[in-house]
């Protein structure tokens, strides 16, 4: 970029030229010097340097320690000391946790503390290709709508915000048992937004438990969470192998605490800065002049049939301005707002021939489209441009003056232009919007045969890569994509027999994985599935290679490598004597809580993988020192790195709920600490029975 240069006055001297010259209308010239001083985590550094320095002159003046065992050295420990400290320091600052791990390990294969193989082992172990496998599949459970329908058969009939809460826990649980917990939480964040808008409970009281229980739900199988792959790489070697349902007994103790506590306290302590009554209407659904006119109906064998429109709460959703009811298409419409007591309550009822006339901005289309057992009327029409439906999107389109008065076909727009019309706003609609207009004015329900009158804007379903092409812009003048806006991939034929291949297939994988032995291997059963999954078109070969998080894998390979660097130098078992030293006078009890405290605060800095990974490697001498059996330290650090409710950047699950909730590190002290004190008490006290009675 070109940078300004004022001319020079009389007298000015080079050091005003050389200032001059880093002078940008678009771009500040940022200089070497500024970089290394603002850039750099200078503190962190500053640290390390004091850490190695005392190194050295430990090593140099000879001093050992009782903890290193013959087949390590001072050396190698104090080494590998300062390269976890350097982990633990930098990755808060931005450093890539799985870069910064698999450096560790190179850094110990370069000093011979490990060998080649060694660091790359967890590449060729199940955990690593079992969750690799997992990824896609998940997502293809997720496009069949079958979880989202499932919470909203479980929560549709809570009645206030206790048993909202209650139900959603266990709902949240059961589904983080058999997927990802952080997809879960990015699927569930919009909808339990929209459901606490249209039943009125602050969202700031769901949220956080939500991100609690798909915590809590990741320890119900092994599959739930990629802590429970990389424990069982962690200890299967001592012992203890942690099969399909391990974990399970214990997590039915824990979602029935995290429930109860998170439905009698959230709404109490987890309240809103402003009621969301405050608010007013206008204010969260904006003004009407660029709202669309559009007609919805009930599913004839949908949830909705029945329910009346206040139940419903379409009108709390974001971008929706008016609803009116049409008993049987009839020009009679029932405004939601002139509704009282004074009208029955099966007069407003929804019937499967009834209108539901929305006015809404293409945000708010975009949203109700995803309302179970809400279609809009001109679905037929849509239904035309076919399959792909994860390509397309919602598009606001201004109509040139070559389509002023020509009739819509939607069967050549879908051939010619690819797409289709869900609404249109015109002048009339403008003037409606002002005040002018009238409720009792329908919706216009087909598009078919629609004459395109002057200054109309269409909302259109279309493919991405059709807006901005030739024959779009010979047709259509200024266009915008709506975000987050394609359409739902369910209620087709297709899609339900595919919707029921996967859910079966899933289950036919767990259930035969887990029957023992000789049965074939869960990665085994996940490569036959994904390859059936491709074969139905559940997903296509690029979403499979997209789906799968090479981050979390790499971060697993590479801890894995760290916690096998800390028992080959002999620093785990150096940790390992330091706990036991401060807890042993205490008793055993004090042992177990001291392991799982050092894993919940190891947890507030690093990956819940590596945590497993560097806690598992401590834990294991702790155990043969005190003859605690390995299953009961397996099952508390396993607990332990999976329950991080003191700390937002702690678990992902918890960030992804801190800005949707507007929470704050204070919020989540206040919440989650006393909901972690309870839930090390119940660990520390049911890892013995679950140890021993725990199929593995």
């Amino acid at each position: 970029l070109a940078k300004f240069r004022p001319p020079m006055a009389h007298g000015d001297g080079p050091g005003v030229a050389r200032a001059s010259r880093r002078v940008s209308f678009l771009v500040p010239f940022v200089g070497i010097r500024e970089q290394l001083r603002e850039g750099l985590p200078w503190i962190s550094i500053g640290i390390l340097t004091l850490l190695a320095t005392v190194s050295l002159v430990l090593l140099f003046t000879g001093w050992t320690v009782a903890c290193v065992n013959d087949g390590g050295s001072t050396g190698k420990m104090l080494l590998v000391a300062n390269l976890l400290c350097a982990f633990i320091l930098l990755v808060p600052q931005g450093v890539p946790a799985e870069m910064m791990l698999l450096f560790i390990g190179a850094i110990c294969c370069f000093f011979s503390i490990l060998q080649p193989k060694e660091l790359f082992a967890g590449c060729a172990s199940d955990a690593v290709v079992t969750l690799a496998l997992l990824f896609p599949i998940m997502r293809a459970m997720g496009d069949t709508g079958v979880p989202e329908r499932f919470i909203g058969c479980v929560l549709g009939t809570a009645k206030g915000p206790r048993d909202l809460i209650f139900r959603m826990f266990f709902a949240v649980a059961l589904l983080s048992g058999f997927f990802n917990n952080t997809p879960i939480v990015v699927m569930m964040v919009p909808l339990l937004q929209n459901l606490c808008l249209r039943q009125g409970v602050p969202c700031q009281a769901v949220l956080m438990p939500l991100s609690f229980a798909a915590q809590a739900g990741g320890s119900l199988t092994k599959m739930g969470s990629s802590i429970n792959f990389v424990a069982d790489a962690v200890f299967e070697p001592y012992g203890y192998k942690i099969g399909f349902f391990t974990l399970t007994s214990g997590c039915f103790f824990i979602c029935f605490l995290g429930a109860a506590y998170c439905a009698l306290l959230g709404p109490r302590i987890l309240k809103p800065a402003v009621e969301s009554g405050a608010v007013d209407g206008s204010a969260r659904n904006g003004g009407g002049e660029n709202h669309f006119k559009v007609a919805f109906k009930a599913s004839e064998h949908g949830p909705l049939i029945g329910a009346t429109l206040e139940d419903l709460g379409l009108h709390r959703i974001p971008g929706v301005n008016e609803i009116a009811l049409h008993r049987n298409w009839l020009r009679r419409g029932i405004e939601l707002r002139a509704t009282s007591s004074a009208r029955r309550e099966e007069e407003q009822q929804l019937g499967a021939e009834d209108l539901i006339q929305i006015t809404c901005s293409a945000e708010g289309v975009a949203q109700l489209r995803h309302v179970r057992g809400l279609e809009l009327c001109n679905d037929f029409e849509l239904s035309l441009l076919g399959s792909k439906r994860r390509t397309r999107c919602l598009c606001e389109a201004a109509v040139k003056e070559s389509l002023v008065g020509s009739t819509i076909d939607a069967r050549r727009w879908k051939s010619a232009l690819r797409c289709a019309v869900v609404a249109s706003r015109g002048a009339d609609t403008a003037e409606e919007a002002e005040g002018t207009g009238t409720v009792g004015a329908l919706a216009t329900q087909s598009f078919n045969g629609y004459v395109i009158q002057s200054g109309d804007v269409l909302l259109l379903e279309t493919f991405k890569e059709m807006v901005g092409s030739d024959i779009w812009v010979e047709n259509f003048g200024v266009a915008r994509l709506v975000p987050h806006s394609a359409p739902p991939r369910r209620g087709k034929p297709a899609d339900s027999l595919r919707a029921v291949f996967i859910v079966v297939g899933l289950l036919a994988m767990i259930i035969i994985a887990s029957c023992g032995e000789k049965a074939p291997s869960l990665p085994l059963m996940a490569v036959i599935f994904l390859c059936g999954i491709i074969m139905v078109k559940g997903l296509k070969l690029e979403e499979v290679y997209q789906e799968i998080n090479g981050q979390v894998l790499l971060t697993i390979v590479g801890a894995l490598a760290l916690g096998r660097a800390l028992e080959v130098s002999c620093l785990a078992n150096c940790m390992a004597q330091c706990i036991i030293a401060v807890t042993k006078p205490i008793g055993t009890l004090a042992v177990k809580a001291g392991i799982y405290a050092a894993t919940i605060g190891l947890g507030q800095f690093l990956n819940s993988a590596a945590n497993v990974a560097i806690m598992g490697k401590i834990a294991i001498p702790i155990a043969h020192s005190m003859t605690i059996p390995v299953g009961e330290m397996a099952l508390i650090v396993t607990y332990a790195a999976s329950a991080c409710y003191t700390a937002p950047y702690g678990y992902q699950t918890n960030t992804l709920v801190l800005k949707a909730g507007g929470y704050d590190w204070g919020d989540f002290i206040k919440f989650g600490g006393a909901l972690q004190l309870l839930h090390m008490c119940l660990v520390v006290a049911m890892a013995a029975w679950c140890a021993k009675f725990s199929p593995q």
